[in-house]
């Protein structure tokens, strides 16, 4: 899978787990692939004007190729972490 299929996969479950476009929220998210199997979405979005930062969250499939279902499974987790703010992995505000 090459890293545009990639990108577009996350973008397709991430609003389906959502239950909206991600950037009608203003949620923007970097995908970082690690040699050793790992893949980390980096999550940001402007609330009420400030800048809020997430926790990185990361799949990682070591023993063997990325698949699709690696994709997905990293898109649910962004998307309950977003959801949730008030889970113990709550976004930590910039500007505090």
């Amino acid at each position: 899978m090459d890293t545009q299929a990639i990108c577009d996969l996350f973008t397709q479950d991430l609003n389906a787990a959502l239950g909206e476009d991600a950037a009608t929220r203003n949620i923007a998210v970097a995908l970082t692939l690690h040699q050793r199997g790992t893949i980390e979405a980096q999550l940001s979005a402007r609330q009420n004007g400030r800048d809020v930062t997430y926790p990185s969250i990361a799949v990682d499939v070591s023993d063997r190729a990325l698949q699709s279902d690696d994709i997905t499974r990293l898109a649910k987790a962004a998307a309950q972490v977003l959801n949730d703010p008030a889970a113990a992995t709550a976004a930590h505000d910039k500007d505090a």
